[in-house]
Parts: structure tokens; C-alpha cells; sequence
């Protein structure tokens, strides 16, 4: 059931935002580090935050109609099927999981890229590739996380996990990726 899933994966994020966040206070480093900041150039961050997440979306939505055109398994997929936008009527449900994933994607951000990705960076310290490497490793953990819903769910997370990964390290700011992941 995946509004069960859902439900049970959205309490152990929570859980894990307590955990992590606790750690994160009895470190040396200031909250800056770990990407609770918003930088004096924070409209600018939201602005290509809102760009990549528009490239990010077409490039899903070319992808998706290149499926269904040309593999039989996925001829018959809608290319919309959102309530959203009248593929099918709106629900409660529809409505309380779309409410619930806006809230937690950035809190998804703070565990893996703020608390995950700034750790492994620390970690990697002495490696010159510790960028990439910490972006690698806590995106196969944020893929990893999706991985009940669905196994390709999970390869599907980790293409923009990766974008997100490298925006994040850029930015050294939660606040953009947090609003392009929920976008």
C-alpha cells in the first residue's frame, strides 16, 4: 500500500531529522555548515533552483514520452495522470500526500544533503575527490530510501538527487534545493 509506505517512510525522516539534528548541535561547526543558512544571495539560489527544477521536469517529460512511444510496456501509461491537472478526479488522500510531500522534501534535503552530504564531505577530508564522493555516497542513500516504494522509484531518485547534490555544494543552502526538491 503505498499511502502506508509513504506514512511510515515520512516518520522515520522525521525520526532521523531529531537524530541527525542533535548531532549536528553537539559539533563544533555552526549551523552554516550544515546548510542552515540563507545566504545574502538567496533570490538568486531560489531562481535557478526554480530554473533546474523546470529543465528537470521537461527532461523527465521528454523522457517519459519517448517511453511510451517506443517501448510496448509502457504504450498504454497517460502521459498525465495527475488530479491536478483533471487526469482523474482529485482525492483527500491526493491532497494530504501532495501537502505531506511538500513539507517533507525539504526536510529530505536537510537529512541527506545538509547532515549526510556535509558529514561525508568532513569525512572525505583528506581525499581530493571528497565532493563528489560525499555527493555519491549520501545520494545512494537517499536512493536507497526510496527503494520500498519501488526499485526503479529508487534509480529514478538518484539522477536529481545528484543535481540536487551538486546545487547543494554550490550553495552550501538548504533553502533552494529544499524548494526544487518539493517542486
Amino acid at each position: 500500500n503505498l499511502a502506508l509506505a509513504s506514512m511510515s517512510t515520512n516518520a522515520i525522516i522525521i525520526a532521523m531529522v531529531f537524530i541527525m539534528y542533535r548531532l549536528a548541535r553537539k559539533s563544533a561547526w555552526p549551523r552554516a555548515h550544515w546548510g542552515l543558512v540563507i545566504n545574502p544571495g538567496w533570490r538568486r539560489e531560489v531562481a535557478e533552483a526554480l530554473g533546474l527544477s523546470a529543465l528537470m521536469i521537461g527532461f523527465i517529460a521528454v523522457l517519459k514520452y519517448v517511453l511510451i512511444e517506443t517501448v510496448p510496456r509502457f504504450a498504454d501509461v497517460p502521459m498525465l495522470d495527475s488530479p491536478f491537472f483533471g487526469a482523474r478526479p482529485l482525492t483527500r488522500v491526493d491532497i494530504i500526500f501532495t501537502l505531506s510531500y511538500c513539507l517533507l522534501a525539504p526536510v529530505q534535503e536537510l537529512v541527506t544533503r545538509g547532515f549526510l552530504q556535509t558529514a561525508f564531505e568532513d569525512f572525505f577530508e583528506r581525499n581530493r575527490y571528497r565532493a563528489p564522493l560525499a555527493i555519491l555516497v549520501s545520494n545512494l542513500m537517499f536512493a536507497t530510501n526510496h527503494a520500498h516504494l519501488d526499485p526503479w522509484f529508487a534509480v529514478m531518485a538518484f539522477a536529481p538527487g545528484l543535481v540536487w547534490g551538486v546545487f547543494y555544494l554550490r550553495s552550501r543552502s538548504l533553502l533552494a534545493v529544499g524548494i526544487s526538491h518539493a517542486i
